[in-house]
């Protein structure tokens, strides 16, 4: 794996190359360059190659000076520099390459080299930053960086008190505050949202005329209104559905676009009947009628919504006023809080620059500023360079690559590039591409040629469409080489659906790739994904194969055995200070989770008695951070993930003060989230798997495009609130479920739908132009049909250009059956850093469990804990009369005796033993079902009896019959008789789930896909379900889990439980 920014730019054969003709002029400049640079045009060696001119420039005017005289003057020079990119990594790298490049310089070299710290190379966040301490812009006394969860708490918490000081009569708002709050959050998150929010005026100021022209735009009908339809020529078709439909347009399009317009249009539709545009006309009126059934679509789904909110519209008021409110409260309140992130450091320095005098401190300190990767530049940032540049554009020098540039709202980051091109002095082009071959770059510019001009779905028109500049391959490279290949695969089998599913992608695509890979004898080879789910069966694949890679994974902070450890103590020192008296108890009970969770993970830890004190009393004296890796390293546990698990906690530490309750909640609210890591298989990968995002900046030999076949499908927006000002769901009638979309909440839709195909073009430009010499991706067809699961995939985009593509067919048959896809967390396939050393697992709790026991957890996980750690169920009755609690009894539970017997009577039968039957109707239905097994020739173990490891708890069962096929388990069964109901299901089902863990793990021989089966006796049925082999495991631990939170439940089986009144006292209580 090699970096863009390579010695290919800055050197050739070991010595530094002269830049070639357009490089030069846009290294030897003073400013007011748009430097448009593709992939592999080596912008950074024109960047680092700017600042040496400038210096150099600086030398030879200022030779006369002292050495003292010039060092201070350089100094004051560089000092009013400011080059900006836009990630740290990035800006770590330009300001290395910047004291590389003046290594050795042949005047004052010493001097120069204790100069260049005067010059800043930073983010713009970094930059914002600075001012802030400079004193130049305004902030909060003591502000404090911390991540988004803290900022997310901190609007909560705002939120939930402007909820508690108003009276809120619209119940639907007060049952969605949570939806609310995340949104307010999104809002104060984003600079540019919380500017326009800040705008928003509480009068309405809803303009339909403007409102409709950028419906249009984004719906590919910029000029739709505006057209007028010649129809003298076709007036032989005046009574054709599409005759009077387009007659009909010319008349409603007389006025401006409306609502009302808009109905009128859908009425149109309704009253002129099927549209079929003879082929004997000219083929644009038949381009007429397709584009107007875009609005058609559009009515049908959002007229409704548009009516209700013209002719309701002081209830939408009312409900948008609610919400600016609400936004104005957060607004006045933030700054009084010391917690600040990074979105926060552009928007203070926004705001302040709308004071001349601050922009002027500002822009007498800096007057030259040099941004890299300028596509990716704000609107809010736009404005704040234009601010401290005073409009001067001859002071700027911004470098990017138009092709990724994005329309967003208000223009996005394209909006921000065409004005930029349009007011700078001079705009340049970098063309000749230095990375890839030749073959490569032709297909690059042609192909992406050909799709960016391509709207939704690649079909008709983009609006927002940039030219494709031309890249060219330079002279002084070895021409003709390079390949663009796809593998393509048709799947014929009879089991093949004809519609495949996402698991039949990612599958199929894998082993293809292999294939490939194998072929190309393990050359440096990058899969490219959209996202990084698909890559899961290719990690499987290549492991299979014993392939060396190194892959991008995400791992869920719950799937973290560190984090988990450190959740677990979290819960017991709190139950500890909640409840001293059940101390003991509480230990065992948390000692007993703890070991479930290490031997889960497959972490061999020793918690001999009462080494949480230890920990607890550590506590007091260090800190609960340091008193955790002191207790990790007194275990023996070696965490070289400390990046990821343990940093991530000293900061949690950090953040809530050592407040436990604090610490649980932040714990609870990253529990869905992920970090991303590197995931490494085996010495020296020449495979590397990663998103398309995460390859910027690097480049490889071989490039394979991943997941294209499903790659284009989005979800809808769900939320109640958007990210705009007035877009919201709302209802004018609290009688109504329906929630009705704002007219901004249709817009942010389209618009989001827009962006998000925008963003999928780019990431495929970005993919592509990794490649050095071949691309290639893998094309599925099911029974002749070629396969896609969105009309936006990748795939779409592939199949419509195939000008020097070289196709293979891959004749082999595929089995899909030879590699297990797991579903359990990376850690059982690699520790990713983490281990322990080989100690004495101690079992825990008791020494054995029965399974009809552990299934509680099934249940409640505080009913577990009162019935057997505290064991109240021995005399549970004297308990609750000692205590004056009203003692539960569970009704219409089944004759225990009854039960027993219609048990043995089944037993006997399977093992061939005379019975007398005691209720011959009940028997007779199980007997048809074990004779039906007996008649397959299956073999059928009744009550048997196993003991196994669970969690590092020894358990023992008697499963009431599993059964052989060719010497496999296939079915468990589970007989009951009495009623059933969904609490009863629930745990039985988990009895079942365990035996099957049971036999897996003393080494029965499975079936891939076990069938569970409960067998309700009296009510003659069967109620099953299948689960694989592979996902018993992690299946079992999420019930596990549970046992951390003893946090009472409003459960339906409360009001019949044992404890019930225990959990939920009443008041007579």
């Amino acid at each position: 794996m090699r970096l863009l920014r390579s010695e290919f730019c800055l050197y050739k054969g070991g010595q530094l190359r002269s830049p070639n003709k357009e490089q030069k002029v846009a290294i030897e400049h003073n400013g007011g360059v748009l430097l448009n640079a593709g992939a592999g045009s080596g912008k950074t060696y024109v960047l680092v190659e700017h600042v040496h001119y400038l210096v150099s420039a600086f030398v030879e005017n200022n030779k006369e000076l002292t050495d003292l005289e010039f060092s201070k003057k350089l100094k004051s020079y560089l000092n009013k520099i400011v080059l900006m990119t836009f990630t740290n990594d990035a800006a770590g790298e330009i300001r290395n390459r910047v004291l590389m490049r003046f290594e050795n310089f042949p005047s004052r070299p010493d001097v120069i080299k204790n100069s260049l710290g005067a010059l800043t190379i930073t983010t713009i966040h970094g930059f914002c930053m600075k001012l802030i301490r400079q004193g130049l812009i305004k902030a909060p006394t003591n502000m404090r960086l911390v991540d988004e969860n803290q900022i997310k708490r901190k609007i909560e918490a705002l939120a939930l008190e402007w909820f508690e000081q108003n009276d809120i009569d619209e119940e639907i708002i007060i049952k969605n505050a949570s939806h609310i709050i995340h949104s307010m959050f999104s809002i104060f998150t984003s600079p540019e949202l919380r500017d326009e929010w800040t705008k928003k005026s509480i009068e309405n100021t809803f303009d339909e005329k403007k409102y409709f022209k950028e419906v249009f735009e984004l719906l590919d009908m910029k000029s739709f209104w505006n057209l007028k339809y010649d129809l003298t020529s076709v007036n032989e078709f005046h009574d054709k559905p599409w005759f009077l439909l387009l007659s009909g347009l010319n008349g409603i399009k007389e006025s401006d676009p409306s609502i009302d317009n808009l109905e009128k249009i859908s009425d149109l539709f309704a009253s002129v009947g099927r549209l079929v545009v003879s082929k004997k006309i000219d083929p644009i009126y038949k381009e007429y009628v397709e584009e107007a059934k875009k609005l058609k679509e559009f009515s049908k789904k959002n007229l409704e919504d548009l009516l209700i909110y013209k002719n309701e519209n002081s209830a939408f008021l009312k409900w948008q006023n609610y919400l600016l409110e609400l936004f104005k409260y957060i607004e006045k309140q933030y700054y009084f809080s010391e917690e600040c992130s990074f979105s926060d450091l552009e928007y203070l320095v926004y705001k302040d620059l709308h004071h001349e005098d601050v922009v002027e401190a500002i822009s007498s300190q800096y007057d030259y500023f040099i941004v890299d990767e300028y596509q990716d530049t704000s609107w809010i940032q736009f404005d704040i360079l234009k601010k401290i540049s005073k409009n001067d554009f001859a002071k700027i020098f911004c470098v990017g690559d138009r092709k990724q540039a994005i329309y967003g709202f208000r223009g996005g980051e394209l909006g921000v590039f065409n004005e930029t091109e349009a007011n700078i002095p001079q705009n340049l082009y970098l063309s000749n591409n230095y990375r890839s071959e030749e073959h490569v770059i032709n297909y690059n510019n042609k192909f992406f040629e050909f799709i960016f001009s391509l709207g939704k779905g690649f079909e008709g028109d983009d609006s927002f469409s940039v030219p494709v500049d031309y890249q060219t391959f330079p002279d002084s490279k070895d021409s003709g080489l390079g390949e663009i290949k796809n593998i393509l695969i048709n799947l014929e089998d009879e089991e093949v659906p004809k519609r495949l599913s996402a698991t039949h992608y990612s599958m199929y695509e894998a082993l293809a790739m292999v294939s490939q890979i194998k072929e190309w004898n393990n050359e440096e080879t990058c899969v490219l994904y959209k996202n990084l789910k698909p890559s899961k069966d290719l990690i499987a694949v290549l492991i299979s194969e014993k392939i060396p890679f190194q892959a991008q994974v995400k791992i869920p902070y719950s799937d973290d055995p560190i984090l988990v450890i450190f959740k677990a103590i979290i819960d017991y020192l709190i139950k500890v200070k909640e409840n001293r008296s059940d101390e003991q108890k509480l230990y065992d009970y948390f000692n007993f989770y703890l070991q479930g969770v290490l031997t889960h993970f497959e972490l061999k830890l020793s918690l001999e008695n009462r080494s949480l004190d230890h920990f607890v009393k550590d506590c007091d004296q260090l800190g609960i951070y340091y008193s955790f890796v002191k207790f990790l390293y007194s275990k023996g546990v070696a965490n070289s993930s400390y990046q990821n698990n343990l940093k991530r906690i000293e900061d949690i530490c950090d953040t809530c003060l050592d407040n436990l309750s604090e610490i649980w909640v932040y714990l609870k609210g990253i529990e869905s989230k992920s970090y991303s890591t590197r995931f490494s298989y085996l010495n020296n990968p020449k495979v590397f798997i990663m998103t398309a995002h995460a390859s910027k900046g690097l480049q490889f030999k071989n490039v394979i495009l991943g997941g294209v076949h499903n790659n284009g499908r989005k979800l809808p927006i769900s939320e109640v609130v958007g990210k705009l000002p007035s877009s919201f769901r709302w209802t004018p009638n609290h009688s109504r479920k329906k929630l009705y979309k704002s007219p901004n909440y249709i817009y942010e839709q389209l618009l989001n739908d827009h962006k998000d195909f925008s963003e999928s073009k780019r990431l495929l430009y970005v993919a592509c132009t990794r490649a050095v010499e071949r691309i290639m991706w893998v094309d599925i067809s099911a029974h002749g049909k070629a396969q896609a699961d969105g009309k936006d995939s990748w795939i779409q985009a592939l199949r419509l250009y195939r000008e020097n593509v070289t196709s293979q067919r891959l004749e082999d048959t595929i089995d899909q059956g030879q590699y297990k896809k797991s579903n359990a967390p990376l850690y059982f396939i690699d520790n990713l850093g983490i281990k322990t050393q080989k100690t004495k697992i101690d079992l825990g709790l008791v020494s054995e469990l029965s399974v009809t026991k552990l299934s509680l957890i099934a249940l409640c996980s505080k009913k577990f804990y009162f019935s057997q750690i505290l064991k109240l169920d021995e005399d549970l009755e004297g308990f609750y009369k000692d205590h004056e609690i009203n003692y539960n009894k569970r009704v219409g539970v089944s004759d225990a005796d009854r039960g027993s017997r219609i048990h043995y009577e089944i037993e006997s039968y399977i093992k061939g033993s005379n019975v007398q039957v005691s209720d011959l109707q009940s028997f007779e239905f199980v007997k048809d079902l074990i004779d039906q097994e007996k008649q397959a020739h299956n073999i059928l173990v009744s009550e048997k009896e196993i003991k196994f490891s669970f969690f590092g708890q020894m358990v023992t069962g008697i499963p009431d019959l599993f059964i052989l096929e060719n010497n496999k388990v296939t079915k468990i069964w589970d007989f009951k008789t009495g009623t059933c109901d969904e609490d009863d299901k629930r745990q039985y089902f988990y009895q079942l789930l365990t035996y099957a863990y049971g036999l897996h793990s003393l080494k029965y021989e499975m079936n891939d896909s076990v069938e569970l089966a409960l067998v309700l006796i009296d009510q003659k049925e069967i109620v099953s379900t299948h689960i694989k082999v592979s996902e018993i495991k992690e299946k079992l631990y999420q019930y596990w889990v549970t046992l951390s939170d003893l946090t009472t439940r409003e459960l339906s089986h409360c009001q019949s439980c044992l404890y019930g009144n225990l959990c939920h006292p009443t008041p007579s209580n």
